[in-house]
């Protein structure tokens, strides 16, 4: 199934869910609160002051909502421009010039016609509703913008002439005053103040004031309204959606991502370039959507993204349960994240913030993947990309229909397959995967959230999650290439770095060994021989610094780079490089000495003369025998240290 049928049936299934948006509605940014009595007379007017609850669910028409410029009403809650018809008055707009005045009132008559007439119409047909006959009984007045100046909501001059925009910096006593007064709506308002949206109230006697945007009585009769209006001015069709005869669409919403975005995923007006023309004469004849479909479909997509999805720029990202059911495990998080927003209680009380070991974190991963499996139902799910082509067209970029069983397995597939142990920082160690972004980030460095590398990379990365697809090699030589790069970076970046680059390692190599993340003393394989023998010569150089050295990085890690393109050449020199640290550690720890030359003969014996007389440059798997025989030396000296101390 298509993602249009997918979201018309997760919008059915929702249906009635807080913060999901009716059909024919949008979300709308409003800054005043006007409140009327149920003759229609005003009441008080107010500045909706927290910014959080300026975002308010508004009736819409199918034109009005898919508006980007032109002259286009909505029903009932618009910018003053449309609702206030004393806005056109020369007095009012005496501080503008005279050129840019007349086209003002002329476009304000306009505007203001336009929404009485529709304001109108709806009142006398027969899905009316009492309330919203009050709001017209007022706003045919025309005296809003009056009542607002007399609260102190709109600014103006000693003359009575309202500030189209912010006064400049105060020069005098006179001036800071006058910003002083003006601020609270201009720094409400992005343009000037006809764009000022307006919410009406009705105060009742003895009973609540009624809301009209939360009314749900308002809201039905708007629909249905809205509804029977549309299907007699749209062309009929069969809707590739619903599967029926159905009024179809000819224009679908925007503001999907967010209350400020103007991009549609779904658009046909261009009728001069390329849109549909080549290929189709009319713009339906490429798909048929009813109106009904796009306006279910475009609302549960919004309740999805705001209730659960990401964004990584102008990306955004969702992953979601068809029917009813807890949140799904979001593919976008480290093992770290999805633990510690465990809903099933997968790690016991008593274990710290994450397992710390890696049969813990296992044990803890399989049961939360069990806990969602037992709460999912055969509706399945559903996981879905969409980015801005342009400011004002999405494009859908991933969407994958799963079976709930299948995407579970693969999350916990990437999980468990992409594990190793990871150090970001002192406060968070665990073992799992990194999240992609991590990747990218280990792969080319810190970026800014907007990078297009950063959410092409992304998106790159997610079929690995959700299809189990090996992860690119372009982006795995990265991160490997840049692991080895210890002067390159900070100390704890090259940490994570080296830990990322051994994970993605291990997944994609993960038909050809099961690596662990320990030492595999039997592996002697060439790259993991080496990867060994300069992880002894870094601790045999380290052992012998003084206190006051060990701030420097060792001749093994500033020759990483090097050794990783030339192997055998580097090691040769490295060698040499070693014998004053081994005489001082002869000197001063004989014990060790003797341990890690026995070490160094071990391995190698392990190799073939061919293999270590290669110079070929290195594959990822010598950070593998690197790290795994570091860890090595300090779990053995963490355990030898509380032997000594238990004695």
């Amino acid at each position: 199934m298509s993602w249009l049928d997918k979201l018309v049936e997760t919008y059915d299934l929702n249906v009635g869910t807080g913060g999901l948006i009716p059909p024919f509605h949008t979300e709308f940014n409003a800054q005043v609160v006007v409140t009327l009595n149920e003759a229609g007379d005003f009441v008080d007017a107010r500045m909706i002051s927290e910014k959080k609850d300026r975002a308010t669910i508004i009736p819409c028409t199918e034109e009005s909502a898919a508006r980007t410029s032109g002259r286009v009403a909505h029903p009932l809650f618009d910018s003053l421009m449309y609702v206030a018809g004393d806005l056109a008055d020369e007095r009012l707009l005496a501080r503008l010039p005279e050129k840019d005045r007349s086209k003002r009132l002329r476009v304000f008559r306009e505007c203001f016609e336009l929404y009485i007439r529709q304001l109108q119409a709806w009142c006398a047909s027969a899905y009316a509703d009492g309330y919203v006959q009050t709001v017209l009984t007022y706003l045919s007045q025309r005296r809003l913008c009056e009542d607002l100046i007399k609260k102190s909501i709109l600014p103006v001059d000693e003359n009575g002439a309202l500030f189209a925009e912010k006064p400049k910096e105060a020069a005098n006593p006179a001036e800071a005053e006058l910003r002083a007064r003006t601020a609270p709506i201009f720094s409400a308002v992005t343009g000037d103040l006809s764009k000022t949206v307006v919410l009406f109230e009705i105060e009742r006697r003895n009973l609540p004031t009624v809301q009209l945007w939360k009314s749900p009585e308002v809201r039905t009769a708007w629909q249905n309204y809205a509804l029977a209006e549309a299907g007699k001015n749209a062309p009929r069709g069969f809707c590739q959606t619903l599967g029926r005869e159905s009024p179809l669409a000819e224009l679908h919403p925007k503001r999907i991502c967010n209350p400020g975005d103007n991009a549609k995923l779904i658009s046909g007006n261009d009728t001069a370039n390329f849109t549909y023309r080549g290929r189709f004469e009319k713009v339906l004849d490429a798909s048929g959507i009813s109106i009904e479909a796009s306006q279910k479909a475009h609302s549960a997509l919004r309740w999805l993204l705001a209730k659960q999805g990401c964004h990584e720029g102008s990306q955004y990202m969702v992953a979601w349960a068809v029917d009813p059911a807890p949140e799904v495990p979001d593919p976008l998080k480290d093992t770290a994240d999805l633990l510690a927003d465990d809903p099933f209680n997968a790690m016991p009380d008593e274990a710290p913030i994450m397992p710390d070991t890696a049969e813990a974190a296992a044990a803890a991963l399989n049961k939360l993947i069990a806990g969602y499996a037992a709460k999912l139902n055969a509706k399945g799910l559903c996981f879905m990309v969409i980015d801005a082509a342009t400011p004002g067209t999405l494009a859908v970029k991933i969407f994958r229909d799963l079976e709930g069983s299948r995407y579970l397995e693969n999350i916990r597939h990437w999980h468990s397959s992409c594990a190793w142990k990871q150090e970001f920082s002192k406060e968070k160690r665990f073992y799992g995967a990194p999240a992609p972004r991590d990747i990218v980030r280990a792969a080319y460095g810190e970026m800014k959230l907007d990078d297009p590398r950063l959410k092409s990379t992304v998106s790159r990365l997610l079929p690995c999650i959700l299809d189990g697809a090996s992860i690119p090699r372009d982006i795995a030589d990265c991160v490997i290439r840049r692991a080895s790069h210890f002067e390159a970076v900070e100390p704890w970046e090259f940490r994570k770095n080296l830990a990322i680059a051994c994970s993605i390692y291990r997944y994609n190599n993960q038909t050809r060994r099961q690596y662990t993340m320990s030492l595999d003393p039997t592996i002697s394989s060439r790259d993991y021989l080496y990867g060994r023998l300069l992880a002894v010569a870094d601790y045999l150089e380290y052992s012998a610094l003084t206190a006051n050295e060990t701030s420097r990085p060792t001749n093994a890690v500033r020759l990483m780079a090097r050794f990783a393109e030339r192997p055998y050449s580097t090691w040769r020199n490295l060698s040499m490089a070693l014998t004053p640290y081994k005489v001082r550690l002869t000197a001063n720890r004989p014990g060790l000495m003797v341990k890690l030359e026995s070490l160094l003969g071990e391995i190698h014996q392990l190799f073939t003369v061919a293999d270590y007389e290669n110079d070929r440059p290195l594959s990822g798997e010598y950070l593998l025998g690197y790290y795994c025989q570091k860890q090595d030396f300090f779990t053995k000296t963490k355990e030898a240290s509380e032997d000594s101390e238990n004695n």
